[in-house]
């Protein structure tokens, strides 16, 4: 559990004091100086230190005999957000299930037994789970309903993408490349992706196609698919070289791509950053009927994760130079920004820890990126300049693959919430976090459609990686929400 899922922030402080004024006694003072400074901790992700504070109020009922209800319910409620957002289950269900207890049946009594359902489902206790949350369906919100479908499977509807057969056409036969000795380069098989992974994907401008990566030819190739027909085009075809991490640019003219060279005959996706770092990567560019490639920069350096900015004029990226590197420690990672035509390389970060994974918000002005925080992978923001940097998230979990939606007010984003990789998603300022997946394998890779409507990611929940979209307009609905949490009891 987060400490930005389901918080009683002061609204709900306020909204207890309500209940429980007239004839019931004010708040001890000291009391309630404890329990705010344990909030204003707890929600900006302290909860280690949180607790010493909620824990002191509970002393004072102790030796006053005597407290507060309204001051009771919160610290028993906030002792179970702080301990569920350390993993700390066991501990988190008691101080809730306490709560629980002091509060009548009314919205605050529904969110109560709702974040109890998730702290069970997370503990892996499912029937625990659904008997207190098949009761509460029937008075939950859109949203709240969203949540429960999000952390028992996914909340909206799911659609895996026609990636893994055969290629109709192969851009390097239809425009006869050449190898460095002048030979023609020989017609690559067309097979499927049946026995291979299917990751990277990106949406194109007008959301009518997807460019992803495949190993199906036992190295990672760039291929196109058409959403609607069908249709699958190899974009890129280089034996001895990986392409992956393609993104279009804004105009759809354009692919920008990472190329490394091949180290293995199984594809390697990138979630963390630390040690992650290959020896060579470099990023280049090519239009879209593969013609025209080029490499971005002649610098010396390891370069990754590219992003257009809005107007495409621009591309942010990850980079490490070599000559940082040592045979003692993986050099850190760093944020820079270069023009689409090689000049102008500006470094943005310079950190003891590794920043990387960027991405423009769509009016260019922020970027979006994850850093390696207090010993952990969080979600930060910047001003395009690298200026003005905010920190996102607070978990124990590891937060990574930041992306803006298209219209700047969410961010999708992957968490390693309970040593699982799922998506998630949060306003931009970082506030009501909420879980999109729980399945069985990892999420990776979150792209919103230019409409936003949609989200394309890589799981590999039915065996090998492949591509899937989420429909942000339908979400799972009431019943097949019910249906799921019954087949639990069966």
């Amino acid at each position: 559990m987060n400490q930005t899922e389901w918080p009683v922030i002061w609204a709900g402080l306020l909204l207890f004091l309500f209940l429980f004024s007239g004839c019931r006694s004010q708040p001890d003072p000291a009391g309630l100086s404890a329990l705010q400074t344990g909030i204003r901790l707890a929600e900006i992700g302290q909860h280690n230190e949180a607790i010493p504070h909620f824990s002191e109020v509970l002393r004072n009922r102790s030796e006053k005999r005597g407290i507060n209800p309204t001051l009771l319910f919160d610290v028993h409620y906030w002792l179970g957000q702080s301990y569920g957002a350390l993993g700390r289950y066991p501990n988190a269900i008691r101080y809730l299930e306490m709560a629980l207890d002091l509060v009548d049946k009314d919205p605050v009594d529904l969110k109560v037994r709702l974040t109890l359902g998730q702290l069970y489902w997370y503990q892996g206790d499912q029937r625990a789970a659904v008997r207190y949350l098949l009761p509460i369906l029937s008075d939950c919100t859109k949203q709240q309903l969203g949540a429960i479908a999000g952390f028992t499977g996914d909340a909206f509807q799911v659609v895996r993408l026609s990636t893994e057969h055969a290629p109709t056409a192969n851009m390097a036969e239809l425009n006869q490349v050449f190898t460095a000795d002048g030979s023609l380069l020989a017609n690559a098989p067309r097979v499927g992706s049946e026995n291979a992974d299917d990751y990277s994907p990106a949406f194109s401008p007008n959301g009518r196609q997807v460019v992803f990566a495949s190993y199906r030819l036992q190295n990672a190739e760039l291929f196109l698919l058409e959403i609607d027909s069908g249709q699958l085009t190899q974009l890129t075809q280089t034996p001895e070289i990986n392409e992956y991490m393609p993104v279009f640019s804004p105009d759809g003219e354009q692919i920008a791509f990472v190329t490394e060279r091949k180290v293995s005959s199984e594809a390697r996706i990138t979630v963390q950053l630390s040690g992650s770092t290959p020896s060579s990567a470099t990023i280049s560019i090519m239009e879209l009927d593969g013609q025209n490639r080029r490499r971005l920069t002649q610098v010396k350096a390891v370069e990754r994760s590219p992003a257009f900015s809005l107007d495409g004029q621009t591309i942010v990226f990850e980079s490490v130079e070599q000559s940082s590197r040592t045979n003692n420690e993986e050099p850190d990672l760093e944020i820079y920004t270069i023009s689409v035509d090689g000049q102008n390389r500006q470094q943005l970060t310079d950190n003891q820890f590794d920043d990387g994974a960027p991405s423009f918000s769509p009016d260019g002005e922020q970027i979006t990126f994850l850093s390696h925080l207090d010993g952990n992978y969080e979600i930060c923001v910047m001003d395009r300049d690298g200026g003005n940097l905010r920190r996102l998230t607070y978990t124990p979990d590891g937060d990574y693959q930041p992306r803006f939606s298209p219209d700047g007010k969410q961010i999708a984003f992957v968490s390693n919430q309970n040593n699982d990789y799922e998506l998630f998603m949060m306003d931009s300022d970082g506030q009501n976090r909420r879980q999109l997946t729980n399945s069985i394998g990892v999420n990776l890779e979150p792209r919103f459609s230019p409409n936003g409507n949609q989200l394309v990611f890589t799981s590999d929940r039915q065996g090998y990686m492949r591509v899937y979209t989420m429909n942000l307009d339908q979400q799972v609905s009431k019943a097949a929400l019910a249906q799921r949490l019954q087949l639990v009891l069966r």
